[in-house]
């Protein structure tokens, strides 16, 4: 899994919490829906504040 699967994992878990619903493996970074492009802010914003960096798209995500 890359990093990116794992920014549109969070998102997905925000819509949600928004009360909205998206299919699984849907790509926010091609969203054009306001609330979708919310739900990826919030993903990378929480990112950010959780690794204290900007994600590396491109790089292996590990648990």
């Amino acid at each position: 899994m890359l990093v990116i699967d794992k920014i549109n994992e969070i998102a997905r878990e925000m819509y949600r919490l928004a009360g909205y619903h998206v299919r699984p493996g849907y790509d926010f970074f091609e969203a054009t829906h306001p609330q979708e492009r919310i739900a990826l802010e919030q993903a990378l914003a929480a990112w950010q504040m959780i690794f204290n960096d900007t994600p590396d798209f491109g790089a292996e995500w590990s648990e």
